[in-house]
């Protein structure tokens, strides 16, 4: 009778959030063997909401971030409104510098998160940065969605 090899991973994250993942996906591209779980159906599935994403962050992690990631619009224009019980006070802020290069985008987690969780699936990946650079490094990021909360 053989025995089967439990599975052995140096990093597990919990939660397919962009924490998680973009944390999942640096580990995974410095060669650590990651296991990124997810306690929804699905990345994102238990998102309702979107917002405002800085992105040259992001842009840093995941080069062409701009051009692939499910972005529903670029941030041109900022209005911006403070109030208390009796007033308020507004600044509208429009200023090409704001559009090139992009510093702030808007998007739907639900579709960020399943972007982001796909970039954590096993896949060749850029060399990371302090790597070899001599070629593209495969990253090893094993995925588990659980439909149900784990006890």
């Amino acid at each position: 009778m053989t025995e089967t090899a439990e599975p052995d991973f140096e990093v597990i994250v919990i939660g397919a959030g962009m924490a998680g993942c973009v944390t999942a996906y640096q580990l995974a591209r410095q060669g650590r063997s990651v296991l990124l779980i997810e306690r929804g159906e699905a990345p994102g599935s238990k998102n309702l909401s979107g917002g405002v994403l800085y992105s040259r962050g992001i842009e840093q992690v995941f080069p062409g971030f701009l051009d692939e990631a499910p972005v529903e619009r670029r941030i041109t224009r900022n209005y911006i409104t403070f109030l208390n019980a009796e007033s308020s006070v507004a600044i509208d802020y429009k200023d090409g510098r704001l559009a090139d290069p992009v510093n702030a985008v808007t998007v739907l987690r639900a579709k960020l998160d399943a972007w982001l969780a796909d970039k954590c699936s096993p896949r060749t990946a850029p060399p990371a940065s302090g790597s070899s650079g001599s070629g593209p490094e495969t990253t090893s990021c094993t995925r588990m969605w659980l439909s149900r909360p784990m006890v």
